[in-house]
């Protein structure tokens, strides 16, 4: 598989690629969406995208263009185009409010892509005919071309119920419909299946899609697997499931390993077969697209040259945990911390928690500083080791693997959760993933010991188990500050609710996942509107929360 192109925008996101010819021409589209936004931006903020690309160098020829047409104040998201009759056809993903979607389509002019005709609900006519209670919507839609000239289309709906995501297929004489009652690929009962793509070779229909439950792959993390079909309606899978894992050749062939591969699009042109990843090489990374020529079925497998790069777990190599020893003691706190690998804080937040503290009256009044979330406990030792006189730390964890997510959440935090479940979360720089230790509460007491701050139930104290068996305060309890880290909108609702009470005025409530998780942000926001004493005071680089008022009955 060879690196033909990257096509990024330093300014945006790009991620979703698909890729047409029309009279001699080149073109890609995607979803772009700024980068102040964030990855999770492209709920409210994707527009599609077109590009053309030179056909024999496949660089990018002159500027991203949006299809406004198509709704300028709404988000679009997933563009896939397929060509019939010097016509294309585009079908797209739009995020409504509420977390839910659907699935448009559009009917384009060759060339120059002005925007015929539209449709913003393809399946609208036909919603009756599936419990729309059970799943958010249709999504990531991928239509193609059937040999008498009429539309199939294979896209997902998630299963709320069993929190995964299956194929669906309908088929349409025409691109903007109708469209037939949508009908479930059956692979497996607990298939979790996502981004598909097809193309047609003139004699088999071939699938792409993300195997995130690992049914077709057999792999324990998400990974590229393949489907067939004589008809391009009974799928089954390859001989070669597994097709790619995240890691992709770069310009000199040497295997990379990229945080997410997702969203692969294959075109043919000619005798040539294209295929195109969205990629990111770390969270903080704006994501590009990588163009490759591939011999098509031939999987990509490789692993990273680099040992820095390597995933120890998937191999079955857990590296043994540094000993915590060793900490130089004259750094300053913050960078003693993060030279040290106790935190996946960044250190602005770090020095913002270090700042909150600083403010705490030290005139021995009495109180608790408390936090959720502890890991590997370089926030809670910071926070522990500048306890005032007459306040003590609490902190609260499951000291081992984080819960999952639920359907309040996004997409991205289901993503994340199902490395985790698998084993294949890496930890920070190439250890262990603190989450898979087995002593992990001991050795988070060794990192408070070493910074300064040991535990010693009383003044410092870490309390194990999940927050809803553990957390209790006492009739009379002051918590002056409450630092909250647990990515996920049901245990960040239920923190919020178990210190409100305990908050007095100007008393403090940190959300560490409010700017990385949906969910964190969404429970917040919510929880805002429903208690009016309590307002969001800043956002960079931590979510500030302040009590103002403290309402009477």
């Amino acid at each position: 598989m060879d690196l033909l192109c990257t096509i990024a925008d330093s300014e945006r996101y790009l991620w979703c690629p698909c890729f047409v010819e029309a009279s001699g021409r080149l073109w890609m589209f995607a979803s772009a969406w700024p980068k102040a936004e964030g990855f999770d931006g492209w709920r409210e903020h994707s527009r599609i995208v077109v590009i053309e690309l030179d056909p024999t160098t496949y660089a990018n020829i002159g500027p991203f263009r949006t299809i406004e047409p198509l709704g300028p104040d709404r988000a679009l998201y997933s563009p896939r185009v397929v060509c019939q009759d010097n016509v294309a056809f585009l079908a797209f993903s739009e995020s409504l409010p509420g977390s839910r979607y659907r699935v448009g389509g559009a009917r384009l002019s060759l060339g120059r892509w002005n925007v015929l005709r539209t449709r913003s609900d393809l399946f609208a006519d036909i919603k009756d005919t599936w419990d729309q209670a059970l799943s958010q919507g249709p999504t990531y839609p991928t239509p193609y071309l059937m040999p008498d000239g009429t539309y199939g289309m294979v896209f997902r709906m998630d299963d709320k119920a069993k929190r995964v995501t299956h194929l669906y297929h309908a088929a349409a004489p025409e691109g903007l419909g109708p469209w037939s009652v949508p009908q479930r690929i059956e692979i497996g009962e607990n298939d979790n299946l996502d981004d598909p793509s097809i193309w047609y070779d003139g004699n088999k229909y071939t699938l792409l899609m993300r195997d995130i439950g690992g049914t077709i792959t057999g792999a324990g993390w998400p990974a590229i697997g393949q489907l067939q079909s004589d008809d391009g309606k009974n799928w089954e899978p390859t001989e070669h499931g597994h097709m790619f894992n995240r890691t992709l050749p770069d310009a000199s062939d040497i295997p990379t390993l990229f945080y997410r591969t997702e969203q692969p699009s294959v075109f043919n042109q000619g005798q040539t077969t294209l295929i195109g990843f969205a990629v990111t090489s770390s969270p903080e990374a704006v994501s590009y697209i990588r163009l490759y020529r591939w011999k098509a079925g031939q999987p990509y497998l490789e692993r990273p040259a680099d040992p820095h790069k390597t995933e120890p777990e998937i191999e079955g190599q857990i590296a043994a945990v540094p000993s915590r020893k060793t900490i130089v003691p004259d750094l300053p706190l913050v960078d003693r911390i993060q030279a040290h690998h106790l935190t996946y804080l960044r250190p602005a937040r770090l020095k913002s928690l270090e700042a909150e503290m600083d403010s705490l009256p030290d005139g021995g009044q009495p109180g608790l500083v408390v936090e959720f979330g502890v890991a590997l406990g370089g926030s809670g030792a910071l926070l522990a080791s500048k306890l005032p006189r007459g306040m003590a730390f609490v902190g609260f964890d499951v000291f081992g693997q984080i819960p999952s997510p639920d359907e309040n959440d996004s997409a991205r935090s289901h993503e994340r959760y199902a490395i985790i479940d698998a084993g294949e979360s890496k930890g920070l720089h190439g250890e262990t993933y603190y989450g898979y230790r087995e002593n992990l509460i001991d050795e988070v007491k060794a990192n408070f010991a070493a910074i300064g701050a040991p535990v010693d139930g009383k003044r410092i104290k870490l309390v194990k188990g999940l927050f809803r068996d553990t957390v209790n305060f006492p009739e009379g309890t002051v918590i002056r500050l409450a630092h909250i880290d647990c990515d996920w909108y049901d245990p960040t609702m239920f923190c919020l609710d178990a210190v409100a009470p305990y908050i007095p005025k100007w008393g403090t409530i940190i959300i560490d996942d409010f700017d990385d998780w949906e969910g964190c942000r969404r429970a917040t926001h919510e929880w805002l509107a429903a208690n009016p004493d309590f307002r969001l005071r800043e956002v960079q680089p931590h979510a500030i929360i302040r009590r103002f008022e403290i309402s009477t009955p």
